[in-house]
């Protein structure tokens, strides 16, 4: 499955502008569409995620990633 900046972004959690300047920069492999649109295909993404160097991994605590509300704790 290929994704669009714009889902990239969201999955992230980063604005768009910042998700092209990771592909501009050559961090975040992409393609582009024959539109001319990028796209980031789901291995690349996973890929880009994992790595240690991922400023994705680093910028939130696991508390924060979490989508839901949390009604407790055991």
């Amino acid at each position: 499955m290929d994704y669009r900046i714009s889902e990239v972004a969201e999955v992230l959690g980063v604005s768009t502008d910042t998700a092209r300047r990771w592909v501009d920069e050559g961090r975040l492999p992409a393609t582009r569409s024959e539109s001319g649109h990028r796209r980031v295909t789901g291995a690349d993404l996973a890929a880009f995620v994992t790595t240690d160097g991922s400023p994705v991994l680093h910028r939130r605590s696991a508390r924060n990633r979490l989508t839901g509300i949390v009604t407790g704790v055991v």
